[in-house]
């Protein structure tokens, strides 16, 4: 039954009237008065306007925020959409990070195994889930309303560095853009936490010791000293976290150290004109070690091996003609005997794609069980070898050996909008309890960061001052996830496929025929980033109050006005190296087995890890049986001995299969260097009318954000004085990772903020049940979001993406302690990246020229050697009017408009003795899109007694998308149209590796079906939307005149409404696959709930102790959670509940 406003609102109201009840029956307490209420002036003075206190919170309540104007200023008086989420909430729910805590806020979405929704997006072909970048970067994989991810910032500054509650005061989540805060960010908002300060009035201290499930423990301290009172004082806190998963073996360990200082370094206590003069200072270093866990289960890759596809069933769906081999000669379990006849190969032009190649021609270790430590090829005429050559490629008309396993249906051009289905039987295996990759992942990310704060009051009433900061960081994450989401051609590393091939391509029997595997590409290989972020703000503000130049009627009325000034500069330096782990020998020249340069495609490792014995007898998929992959993964150095194709090569006979030992050396055959830098002013003005019950706050801001690239390949040959980009040893030049000397793109954009906030005058209400506080509120913003140089599928440099953002609503104040705050918003993200690789577009001719041209000619082929082999199997000659290499070289360009071919300059030419493809690079090519949502949001929080603490939030959210990848699709069609004009469409695209796909066929995979399946995302909701979300968070603590003094008890209920997870798709002439928006697909809605139960005591007068245990999800379903549906109504895609857990924290606090 679908959620309606009336019964939410009801909900809400109940809980509310319920609270409210239940305290005023309470034995009378004194209240805690309001922050803003109980502070005299002389308090307010002396606190910086630029600092948030500590113990200004009230429970769940926050009182005050940065995130309004940069100042401090009362939560009540902001306009835009701010929650602050305090340090005893944060504590009572046990949360020490994003992923434990956004699923309790409003309107937030987070990844992980404690997070509600799985994040992460599709592969670059559009038929998989990809969770990589999720599990590499947990803290990215987050989404507010629907839009996208937050930009993440620490104190406000910009950072890619998760926080930990151990050191942090609050966490701010602002919705929606805030010009004022950042004029360049997420449309989705800011995530921001406040570090702790030192504090010199005081002397403070606390240890933390957790332990729980799993043999999970968490060790953190914090303690403040004072050095002179009042003058000088230091902080310290430090971090040490071993957290396991019931997905064994997954953990993550977390450790980091942190230290602040604060010196008043002047008084000035006799200046009428200067404040106090104040320097704050803090460093952290930090490393994060982690295997992590796999929220969503690999993917199955078999079904279709044991049944046929019901043409009727799915061509309605695509618009696309499903190939009749699967109604009139499907075979079920069919395998591949490829020793019996000429071409013994799969053609896929005229038989099942429910078949594919698993390894092309490099050299693949197989490991014949998931645990193995040593591979073994398993060839009887080679006992030793540890590997073999994948692919066996001939003359036309000889034998030649493809290694066939199966192939999902999902991902051919004819299922567009499908998805591989990932595995959903835990009899096949246990992904709740297991983790597929094993141990063989890893990442590392280390961090170390410096920040150094001046600050200058000014006057005797402190209405004026100045902040200027300086802040660096340092973020290096190093990953090594060989069993992972990422696309490699047709194929990821966590596809589950079966074997099929009778036969070895040496003609020995295969003893792993119908056995499940998968195939790792690059194993070995490691990626690395290195993120350096530099950064200096000032910000100075005057306050000018009309009550000290007239009288106090008029000076009330014209109120008083505070006028911020902000300038800024940041500098991110980004690069990425991609290390690849590559075959190489010093026994016989490594071109005779493995063609390429070191570091090239055909010279990876591969892996082939068998994790299942053989399905030959299954009766179908749900017989399958899978195991983890714990096998050694091979390390640079180490030596394999491998059987492949001998040194007469392409012209092989029977017996030119040779063996040797190889080694794995690593080559750094990929990587990037960017830097992004943002010149920022910004002035707002904050005015206080009619007693301060007319809020007023406009701000305007200039964003100027300068890119700079790293050398084109032309640039790399001149300044290194050879030609190509790679040295002889496989490796990038260094010259790759320099910058221009130019940049590639100047981004400028004003973005402006204005809110109102009226508060009714307290005499309107006076007399009234729980003397209500009535305030009304209306905000607009604004903000773009620096992506660095991007073009369109034309070359074209385009804007950055925008964000926009309205909000209006009420609140209101009960009795001084029940807080409620009604918002509607409607926020904007313009000009977004869709998602689609866009360079495959326009810019996949060098591929082609690769495999056509430059691979025959070093090869040896002649041209007409290479237009038969593309060409066999045709009936006719589709390009009679090509007769050279030349020819086809021209021909190829000219795919893509003259304009492009310009500008990508692609040519052939022979470097070295090696046949090699040059062009121009332009990076940055994206397609974009829009996105709307707009929801509602509700948040009430209240101390209804001083012992008892209380949060309820209500949020509704409804995120389309429009405006999808139009020059895209535009570009795509005319290829399209001069593919097949001009005859290659037809043509085999790898002709000397005997491989079936044709030009248009890998356009159509590349490019058209992952391009129909975002065209059809137009007018969809955005995926795992869920409509309606609710949060209640409740703690007690029994009174000290009760038999349970010093006990405390608590809970939390999360609820989420019923998920949108795809549509039916409606096939039209017209319009072509479009979403049938009257047939969406649903999962369930689910709730789940977590308690707590604490016991606080005194060990001595200065020692208070308390012991916390935490049961979290221990109410809920164990249910699995569908994510995604295909456009049939299967569940495509499935992500592992929550996982239930406990821990016991013992809380010393001196």
């Amino acid at each position: 039954m679908k959620t309606t406003l009336e019964n939410l609102f009801r909900v809400a109201l109940g809980s509310c009237s319920m609270v409210t009840l239940a305290s005023i029956s309470l034995a009378q307490q004194s209240n805690p008065a309001n922050e803003e209420d109980s502070q005299t002036d002389d308090e307010v003075l002396q606190m910086s306007p630029f600092v948030l206190e500590e113990d200004s919170n009230v429970g769940y309540r926050a009182t005050a925020t940065l995130a309004g104007s940069r100042l401090r200023m009362p939560l009540r008086d902001v306009g835009s959409a701010i929650q602050v989420v305090t340090k005893e909430l944060m504590d009572d729910l046990g949360a020490t990070d994003a992923s434990t805590l956004l699923s309790y806020t409003m309107n937030t979405e987070t990844g992980g195994t404690q997070g509600n929704f799985a994040g992460g997006g599709s592969d670059s072909g559009g038929n998989r889930s990809d969770q990589n970048a999720a599990r590499i970067n947990p803290q990215t994989n987050q989404r507010v309303r629907g839009l996208g991810e937050a930009t993440l910032t620490r104190d406000f500054f910009l950072t890619s560095i998760p926080f930990d509650t151990y050191n942090s005061t609050q966490v701010t989540i602002n919705r929606g853009p805030n010009a004022i805060l950042f004029g360049v960010g997420s449309p989705g908002g800011i995530i921001d936490n406040s570090l702790n300060k030192a504090q010199v009035s005081k002397n403070f201290g606390e240890v933390k010791a957790t332990v729980g499930d799993n043999g999970t423990h968490r060790l953190s301290f914090d303690l403040n000293q004072m050095l002179i009172p009042d003058r000088l004082a230091i902080r310290v806190a430090g971090l040490d976290e071993a957290r396991n998963y019931d997905q064994k073996p997954a953990y993550q360990n977390d450790a980091r150290i942190y230290a602040a200082i604060e010196a008043v370094l002047f008084k000035n206590e006799n200046s009428d004109f200067l404040g106090n003069t104040v320097i704050r200072a803090n460093y952290e270093q930090g490393n994060m070690e982690s295997n992590p866990a796999m929220v969503v289960p690999p993917r199955n890759l078999y079904n279709n091996w044991w049944s046929t596809l019901p043409r009727d069933y799915y061509e309605p769906y695509t618009g696309a003609l499903i190939p009749e081999i699967f109604t009139t000669d499907f075979e079920s379990q069919h395998t591949v005997n490829i020793n019996t006849a000429p071409n013994g190969t799969i053609n896929t032009a005229t038989t099942p794609t429910i078949a594919w190649t698993s390894v092309f021609d490099q050299g693949a270790l197989v490991f014949q069980n998931p645990d193995d430590q040593v591979p073994n090829a398993g060839s009887a005429s080679y006992p030793n070898a540890n590997g073999l050559q994948g692919r066996l490629t001939f003359y036309p008309g000889a034998k030649r050996y493809e290694w066939f396993a199966t192939q999902g249906f999902e991902g051919q051009g004819y299922a567009v909008g499908f998805v591989y289905p990932s595995i959903q039987d835990r009899n096949v295996f246990d992904y709740h309890n297991e983790l597929f990759s094993g141990d063989t992942s890893y990442v590392d990310r280390d961090f170390e960061t410096v920040n150094v704060t001046f600050e200058q009051l000014f006057f005797k009433n402190r209405n004026a001052g100045i902040e200027i900061s300086y802040d660096q960081q340092e973020w290096t994450p190093y990953w090594q996830t060989p069993v992972d989401d990422s696309l490699v051609s047709i194929y990821s590393n966590a596809d589950i496929q079966i074997d099929i091939s009778e036969n070895l391509g040496n003609g020995d029997p295969n003893p792993n025929l119908g056995r499940p595997f998968v195939r790792i590409n690059d194993l070995g290989g490691y990626k690395q980033n290195q993120i350096d972020r530099e950064a200096v703000r000032a910000t100075a503000f005057y306050k000018f109050d009309f009550e000290d130049i007239m009288d106090s009627r008029w000076g009330k009325i014209l109120g008083n006005h505070t006028l911020t000034g902000f300038y800024g500069e940041q500098t991110s330096d980004v690069e990425t190296r991609y290390h690849r782990a590559s075959w190489n020998t010093d026994e016989v020249p490594v071109g005779s087995a493995f063609s390429g340069r070191a570091g090239a495609f055909f010279r990876t490792v591969v892996g082939i890890a068998y994790v299942g014995p053989s399905a030959l007898t299954a009766s179908g998929p749900q017989d399958v049986r899978i195991s983890p992959i714990n096998i050694a993964v091979p390390q640079i150095g180490d030596s394999y001995n491998l059987w492949y194709q001998g040194p007469t090569g392409r012209a092989r006979t029977d017996d030119s299969i040779k063996n040797n030992n190889f080694y794995v050396e690593g080559i750094n055959y990929a990587g990037n260097v960017s830097q992004n830098t943002i010149e920022s002013q910004a002035f707002t003005l904050q005015s206080r009318l009619l007693s301060d019950h007319l809020i007023g706050l406009f701000g305007w801001r200039t964003d100027e954000a300068t890119s700079y690239e790293a050398l084109t390949a032309s640039q790399v040959v001149d300044l290194s004085g050879s030609a190509g980009t790679f040295q002889d040893d496989g490796n990038l030049k260094v010259e790759n990772y320099f910058l221009q000397d130019e940049p590639s793109s100047v981004e400028e954009g004003d973005t402006f903020t204005a809110s109102v906030v009226a508060h009714v005058p307290d005499a309107w209400t006076e007399g009234l049940p729980l003397s209500p506080r009535l305030s009304f509120h209306w905000g607009e913003s604004e903000n773009f979001s620096p992506a660095g140089l991007r073009r369109n599928v034309n070359l074209e440099v385009i804007g950055p993406p925008t964000g926009e953002t309205s909000e209006m609503g009420f609140s209101v104040e009960l009795a001084k302690k029940h807080h409620l705050r009604f918002n509607w918003f409607e926020t904007t993200s313009s000009g977004a990246n869709s998602g689609l690789n866009a360079a495959l577009v326009s810019n996949r001719q060098a591929y082609r020229l690769e495999r056509m041209i430059a691979e025959p000619l070093n090869t040896g082929w002649t041209f007409e050697q290479t237009k038969a082999a593309a060409t066999e199997g045709l009936s006719s000659d589709p390009i009679p009017n090509i007769n050279s290499y030349a020819e086809l070289e021209a021909a190829i360009i000219g795919l893509i408009p003259a304009e492009l071919q310009q500008q990508f300059n692609y040519r052939v030419e022979q470097i070295n003795g090696t046949y090699q493809v040059q062009s121009d690079s332009f990076g940055g090519q994206v397609a974009t899109a829009s996105v709307k949502a707009k929801g509602f949001e509700v948040d009430f929080v209240t101390n209804p007694t001083p012992n008892w603490r209380l949060m309820f939030n209500l949020s509704k959210q409804e995120t389309v998308q429009s405006d999808s990848a139009p020059l895209a699709k535009e570009l795509s069609d005319l290829i399209v149209a001069n593919i097949q004009s001009s005859g290659l469409g037809d043509l085999r695209v790898s002709p000397t590796f005997g491989a079936n796909e044709t030009v248009y066929g890998e356009f159509n995979r590349l490019v058209l079906v992952p391009l129909n399946g975002i065209l059809a995302k137009d007018g969809t909701t955005s995926l795992e939307q869920r409509k309606w979300r609710a949060n209640f968070v409740t703690n007690y603590r029994f009174s000290r005149d009760t038999m349970l003094k010093g006990f405390s008890v608590g809970g939390a209920v999360r609820w989420q409404d019923e998920v949108g997870i795809g549509y039916g798709q409606i096939y039209t002439d017209e319009a072509g696959i479009v979403p049938d928006l009257n047939n969406p697909f649903f999962a369930p809605s689910q709730w789940a709930g977590d308690m707590w139960l604490s016991y606080q005591r005194k060990l001595t007068d200065k020692i208070d102790w308390k012991v916390q245990l935490n049961l979290r999800n221990v109410l809920g379903s164990d249910e699995d959670i569908p994510v995604r549906a295909n456009p049939d109504g299967s569940i495509a895609t499935i992500r592992i509940p929550n996982e239930k857990a406990w821990f016991l924290t013992n809380t010393f606090a001196f």
